[in-house]
């Protein structure tokens, strides 16, 4: 009763299925989002506003947001007030609602009253981009991961210890297994593999698949039942009975750096381990700092913290393990699927091409399903039993799987009499939870840029990630970014306030600018002054403010990930079809349709004759990941190339005397006779044409991240 994702309409009223009894509903209408469609199938004028305003991005709220929207509509609303009010019930994750609320409203006034009107086509999203995938977003289809359970599948729901950090004594599944239904219970003991519990990660294989000696965490997961039926699962869970002994808790700042080490030394491998809760240090320096403090006539000092946020989906954690010849095949919603293949073939030690993962529709991340985390004692389990698996998670279970770094960053900042930035002092402390994840990665980019987006003429900054005993932290939209903007962007306005400056002013006379140096990366690469005063213009910086109402600027600035490959497949098919085979994932942010305009502007055919295959380790080309903003220039990039090498072939494949005029042996970018081409090597009965292409960032082992960065954000 809470997200609104089921709403129906009943009689025409909007209301959440999960919490109707069917049997109060004899005798009444239930039109579910399939029965918005119009005659044969044609979309509803609402479900073509909504693809036209992008207001389905990864689709799982779409099917009861189109239903309350419905409801409203039929009940005469037109006003952002009434249309805000009828849909309150509904949550969405990814879009910020925005483009819901203009879609709704479009249709409201009038606007669209054949469901093809001249203003959802003008937005050019609707006939020409909007793929099948987004079709079957309004229409309430895609198959995210619940939607691919069968009945001959088992199920698996986690034992769980309610403490902070626990000694696990004994444990005893006497009770569950005996519980009708109950296939096996399994224990870290039953996993080991020469002595050893299978650990798993994304830069350091540190986290267990099952806690076997010591829980780091509240809820880490024990033991893992296996039953015929997830209800049956859980009930026979909470039967297991665990004798543990409670340790104390490491939860802050302070007690990462005071108590004696969560993990034992030889964890993981990092520098520290078992010598301290520091999980790695960063030391970041430039410039004479004595001489900027003494040319520093005021200096701006205060600590800021933030603390852990979860990412919450609207599309619980899930997967599905089944074993597969000699290894095993994995589903689950996961943003980079290779990354989970290497992962899952070294905890399993079986080689990559032994295990397979299929990358099922991704009902919103934000960074939450990018790395292992689920899939590990998912598919240990489908192989220990040699069965299929499904293991479903609550809502209340997903806070156990990923969160964002907790930040503690003491910040100083010197400025002279014209504001002009002399010098930053930063000490930051993330606190990452109980294993490494991502966090190297996270913490060290944070570090690296802390400062960047402002000339200074010296800078120390040190980043550390401290082990905590919570929940592992990941990866979450802005990388480490927020963190150090929050701090850099307070220090700048209490600045300003202090100078008597205007805070866009004192931005102006201190941020980067093109080719300007960048402290361990390369120069800048954009007009950043310009959009500080396009972006104060457009918010009317500079006209009084309304009673009541407040109004800011801040500048945040990222790097997409360095040294990364993408690789890409196009195929053109004798009927002309084009399939397109990457290893991009699709969550709602449009890679898939964008790609798709890319393959048909360069082999001039049209959008709706390009097909996207599913992300499967099986049978699409490598990709690094999908993350980082990188998608679309990296995979960009390999489409292109991909593209031009069909190009070539066909330019080849047919005979010159066919074609009307003499084809260009240049740049195959500069043909001009795609059709032409096209057009004979299909009446000549062309077989189909395979093109590869790769996109691979430039690696340079001496800089900090790899290689420099490919672009700012």
């Amino acid at each position: 009763g809470e997200c609104g994702a089921c709403t129906v309409l009943v009689d025409g009223r909007p209301i959440n299925a999960c919490i109707a009894l069917a049997a109060t509903l004899d005798g009444s209408s239930v039109v579910t989002v399939e029965g918005l469609a119009t005659h044969e199938g044609a979309l509803d004028r609402l479900q073509v506003a909504f693809l036209a305003f992008v207001a389905a991005q990864c689709g799982y709220c779409a099917p009861g947001m189109l239903a309350a929207a419905t409801g409203v509509l039929d009940a005469g609303s037109q006003g952002r007030d009434e249309i805000e009010r009828g849909l309150a019930g509904n949550y969405c994750r990814c879009t910020g609602y925005k483009h819901i609320l203009e879609a709704v409203e479009h249709v409201a006034v009038g606007n669209c009253e054949t469901g093809d009107c001249g203003d959802c086509g003008n937005r050019g999203r609707t006939k020409h981009i909007a793929s099948e995938a987004s079709v079957l977003r309004v229409t309430g289809q895609p198959g995210y991961i619940a939607d691919s359970l069968d009945s001959e599948m088992l199920h698996g729901a986690f034992v769980r210890v309610a403490c902070s950090r626990a000694a696990i004594k004994s444990i005893d599944a006497t009770a569950a297994e005996a519980h009708a239904g109950v296939v096996k219970v399994l224990t870290g003991a039953d996993l080991l593999r020469e002595g050893s519990i299978p650990r798993f990660g994304s830069q350091v294989d540190d986290e267990p698949i099952l806690a076997v000696t010591e829980t780091k965490y509240e809820g880490e997961p024990v033991a893992a039942v296996v039953a015929e039926s997830e209800h049956i699962a859980r009930a026979a869970a909470a039967l297991v009975r665990v004798d543990y002994e409670e340790l104390p808790p490491i939860i802050d700042r302070a007690a990462a750096l005071s108590s004696p080490p969560l993990h034992g030394p030889g964890i993981g491998g990092g520098n520290l381990y078992g010598e301290s809760n520091v999980m790695g240090e960063w030391l970041f320096e430039s410039g004479d700092m004595e001489e900027a403090k003494a040319a520093s006539t005021v200096i701006v000092e205060d600590v800021y913290r933030a603390p852990f946020a979860h990412h919450f989906a609207m599309e619980l954690p899930g997967c599905i393990a089944r074993p597969e010849g000699a290894g095993v095949v994995v589903e689950s919603p996961v943003q980079h699927p290779f990354a989970l293949r290497r992962a899952l073939a070294t905890m399993l030690e079986l080689p990559e091409s032994d295990v397979r993962v299929k990358a099922t529709p991704i009902g919103g991340s934000f960074g939450s399903k990018g790395y292992p985390k689920l899939e590990p004692v998912t598919a240990a389990l489908a192989l220990e039993l040699g069965a299929s698996i499904s293991v479903q998670l609550t809502a209340e279970e997903a806070f156990l799987y990923a969160q964002r770094e907790a930040s503690d960053i003491w910040m100083r900042t010197g400025f002279d009499d014209d504001g002009v930035i002399q010098f930053h002092e930063v000490e930051a402390d993330f606190l990452i939870g109980a294993y490494t994840d991502i966090s190297p990665r996270v913490v060290s980019k944070a570090g690296l840029h802390a400062v960047t987006p402002y000339r200074t003429k010296a800078r120390k900054v040190r980043a550390r990630a401290l082990f905590t005993s919570t929940p592992s932290t990941t990866a979450f939209r802005g990388f480490g970014a927020t963190h150090t903007v929050f701090a850099l962007e307070s220090q700048l306005d209490v600045g300003a306030e202090r100078l008597g400056l205007d805070p866009v002013e004192l931005r102006l006379r201190n941020v980067l600018d093109r080719g300007d140096e960048i402290y361990g990366d390369r120069p800048a690469d954009g007009n950043w002054s310009e959009l500080v005063a396009t972006t104060a213009d457009a918010i009317g910086w500079s006209t009084p403010k309304k009673a009541g109402h407040g109004r800011g600027l801040a500048v945040g600035l990222k790097s997409c990930v360095p040294a990364t490959k993408s690789s890409a497949r196009v195929v053109l098919h004798r009927d002309l079809r084009v399939s397109l085979h990457v290893g991009t994932t699709e969550m709602g942010q449009g890679t898939h349709d964008t790609l798709r305009s890319f393959v048909a502007g360069l082999l001039h055919v049209d959008v709706t004759q390009v097909m996207v295959a599913d992300p499967d380790t099986d049978t699409v080309p490598f990709d690094a990941l999908t993350a980082s903003s990188r998608s679309l220039v990296h995979m960009g990039n390999a489409v292109e190339a991909a593209c031009h090498s069909v190009l070539e072939q066909l330019r080849d494949a047919v005979p010159q005397s066919t074609l009307p005029g003499e084809p260009p042996r240049g740049d195959p970018s500069e043909l001009d006779i795609h059709d032409d081409l096209l057009s004979t090597w299909h009446a000549l009965g062309g077989e189909e044409i395979v093109g590869e292409g790769i996109f691979q960032a430039p690696v340079d082992e001496s800089h900090f991240l790899g290689g420099p960065a490919p672009f700012y954000e």
